[in-house]
């Protein structure tokens, strides 16, 4: 009996431990996720010089990523470089498939907008440990002569954890995230048909 209540004893002990951890440590300190993509726009002639009125969006519901703690608890994290990012990446990977972007829908041959949908991450509270997820969504219509095209890439992940994580970890977290729907605008081939034509 005495042995068994040692363990439980000692089995508080180290969860109060993670406990202190998680309350006084990362969990209170704000994050902006340090965004470096590596997703590899194709390059390719499919555009074949085609003119594409080109839009951005960030249709978000809350610009706040997420929190470093369980629910809505913990300091902020934010990513001010995303919509930047984004932008910039989505228009590389259309230009080295050598469409013409241009401001203006007058004198287009086609037109294409992106929304960028979500952008999260989350630490879930569960019995012995917790899990830190993301998930990211971005939306994107075209048009050209009549022909309509959407689609939305989505990416989802999830790490068991059992003690709030560091910057370094949100972070890769995150780009990985970014990765994944980067690289499916990248490789969605339908897309790049409906804007060169025929």
């Amino acid at each position: 009996m005495i042995g068994l209540l040692g363990v439980v004893r000692r089995s508080f002990g180290v969860f109060g431990c993670l406990g202190l951890l998680l309350v006084a440590g990362c969990a209170w300190t704000a994050h902006d996720v340090q965004l470096a993509p590596t997703a590899q726009a194709t390059a390719s002639n499919a555009g074949h010089g085609a003119k594409v009125f080109f839009r951005f969006l960030d249709d978000r519901d809350d610009v706040t990523v997420g929190n470093r703690s369980f629910s809505s608890n913990g300091a902020k994290v934010t990513a001010a470089d995303l919509p930047r990012t984004v932008e910039e990446r989505l228009r590389d990977t259309l230009k080295r498939k050598q469409f013409d972007l241009v401001s203006e829908e007058a004198g287009a041959d086609a037109m294409v907008t992106y929304r960028l949908r979500s952008f999260k991450f989350g630490i879930e509270k569960g019995f012995w440990s917790g899990a830190r997820n993301a998930a990211a969504a971005l939306a994107v219509d075209a048009r050209r002569a009549g022909r309509t095209y959407a689609n939305v890439y989505r990416t989802n992940s999830e790490q068991r954890i059992q003690v709030v994580p560091g910057g370094d970890e949100i972070n890769a977290q995150m780009n990985a995230a970014l990765n994944d729907i980067l690289q499916k605008a990248n490789d969605d081939g339908e897309l790049i048909r409906i804007l060169a034509g025929p």
